[in-house]
């Protein structure tokens, strides 16, 4: 039997691919005994947490699930879900939180207020933290986003919403809050996750939480405080990046399938004429690049020459892991990423600009070869699962990339296939390189 209430659940996320897949579960079964919607808020995620709600919603229209695309940020995300919200009481919860049994008839009624909290982790501290969190609560009037806050639609408009500030956005709500109606403490607990306080160490999150909320009530402004909470959120991301996946021109390290038939010396010359082939289309264009290279020797100093403060190196055990590394690091500073190699003459800006433009419509665009691989992966979203499985360098790179892209439910765009030049009858078909042969 449901309740004759009804609630809004406003889940802000950020790359939360993994917590919503063990949540949203959880919230549907509650849907069985209370009316609830689900308003997914996403800041801009890079890994399949957008894909992961859309897919859902598309399966089940049936289902009270709606996502919204906003500003990267917790209150610019909760005020968007707010403002979508159409039932009395908006719940506002962290992916990585569990609300407590029937919390929904425990805040039937409640203008406003918050559970208490448990964190996750065993360790005796953490019942140390959470005690304190809970008490201090109630003392202050004071709730915190781990603490999931329930507010009156109504309320929640009366003092517009969440201040639109880069941090302690909890904090400032509550005060306005406070001065209408007081907080109500469930003691319930809800279980959310002590994964920050455990990365960041235990005394070091607790020192800077307070040496934040101690600036903040001293009048520091939101946007300093957010430079400390967020250091690695300073810089906006730019909008395309391209990663050239390459060699050093070394002497027998490179082109190695050709030296038989041409030697080291011009499979070399070959190689570092594909790499400056691509580095020229890239800097003509003024597409922002980076090259990786695979291996780090006493030679960097040829790659310098190509390419100075983009230079990086390539880490993984494998081809495929060097490639993951380097999108996921490409994706925290640009929207959207294009990894390519340097083996295809045929492959151009052309194919570069149309990649990223059909990043508009899919969350990745592949650049086949004909031997069964592909030359670049365009990317505006990114799982390490991608290139789970895949037998690199054989003909079936492809079709198992193009299998995990499927069982992950992650759109995707295939241009026409290009020749790429690994063998002697690849080079023969242009004359540009067979002149470096015959020389």
């Amino acid at each position: 039997m449901k309740t004759s209430s009804s609630y809004s659940l406003i889940i802000p996320v950020l790359n939360e691919y993994h917590a919503l897949t063990k949540l949203i579960p959880l919230l549907l079964k509650d849907a069985r005994s209370a009316t609830l919607e689900i308003i997914i808020c996403d800041g801009g995620s890079v890994d399949l947490s957008a894909v992961y709600v859309k897919q859902l919603i598309k399966k089940h229209p049936d289902l009270a699930i709606s996502f919204a695309q906003s500003q990267a940020g917790r209150a610019i995300q909760m005020n968007t879900g707010a403002a979508l919200a159409t039932y009395q009481t908006l719940v506002f919860l962290h992916a990585d939180t569990v609300l407590p049994n029937n919390w929904y008839d425990l805040i039937k009624g409640k203008s406003w207020g918050r559970f208490n909290v448990s964190f996750s982790g065993r360790r005796f501290i953490f019942r140390i933290i959470e005690t304190m969190m809970n008490v201090r609560s109630c003392w202050t009037q004071v709730a915190t986003g781990d603490q999931a806050i329930f507010v009156e639609k109504t309320l929640f408009d009366s003092v517009g919403g969440y201040p639109k500030v880069a941090l302690m956005e909890d904090l400032a709500l509550s005060k306005r809050l406070r001065k209408k109606v007081p907080i109500s403490c469930i003691k319930a607990a809800l279980k959310t996750s002590s994964r920050r306080w455990e990365k960041n160490g235990v005394l070091k999150t607790v020192a800077m939480m307070w040496r934040l909320r101690w600036a903040y009530y001293r009048g520091v402004d939101e946007a300093t405080l957010a430079k400390i909470y967020y250091p690695n959120l300073q810089k906006p991301r730019q909008s395309e990046l391209v990663q050239v996946f390459s060699k050093l021109p070394i002497l027998g390290y490179v082109k190695t399938r050709l030296i038989p038939q041409v030697g080291e010396q011009a499979a070399t010359e070959i190689h570092c004429f594909l790499l400056m082939n691509a580095l020229k289309i890239l800097s003509e264009q003024k597409i922002n690049y980076e090259l990786w290279i695979a291996k780090q020797t006493e030679s960097d100093g040829v790659a310098h020459e190509f390419l100075k403060e983009n230079l990086k190196y390539q880490q993984g055990a494998d081809l495929g892991e060097r490639m993951a590394t380097a999108i996921q690091l490409g994706l925290k500073q640009s929207e959207k990423v294009l990894l390519m190699g340097t083996d295809c003459l045929d492959f151009n800006q052309l194919h570069i600009q149309y990649s990223m433009n059909a990043l508009e419509q899919f969350d990745v665009v592949l650049m086949p070869v004909t031997d069964g691989g592909f030359i670049a992966i365009a990317c505006r979203v990114f799982d390490e699962r991608f290139f789970q499985g895949i037998a690199w360098g054989s003909e079936l790179v492809l079709q198992q990339l193009l299998h995990n892209l499927k069982s992950l439910e992650v759109s995707y765009h295939l241009l026409d296939p290009i020749r790429d030049i690994d063998t002697f009858e690849d080079v023969k078909e242009y004359n540009q390189l067979m002149d470096l042969v015959v020389n």
